[in-house]
């Protein structure tokens, strides 16, 4: 399973060719860049408890396969 780590930053030499008030333009920037990381660490979370999920089910199928042949 692989994860693309997909993280926004704020372009600050475009920022700073803003007219002022720059207040708005640097907020829906932040707002932006905070969903795409969002979006990622739930995709990483989302993987790590599919694993866990994997390695908990193996290890019950092991313990049953060595219950029933043993």
């Amino acid at each position: 399973m692989v994860v693309r780590a997909d993280f926004g930053t704020i372009d600050t030499a475009l920022l700073s060719q803003t007219t002022p008030p720059i207040l708005r333009p640097l907020a829906t920037s932040y707002s932006r860049m905070l969903a795409t990381g969002e979006n990622t660490v739930v995709t990483r979370l989302t993987v790590f408890r599919q694993a866990v999920l994997f390695v908990i089910s193996g290890g019950y199928l092991g313990l049953a396969a060595f219950v029933i042949n043993g």
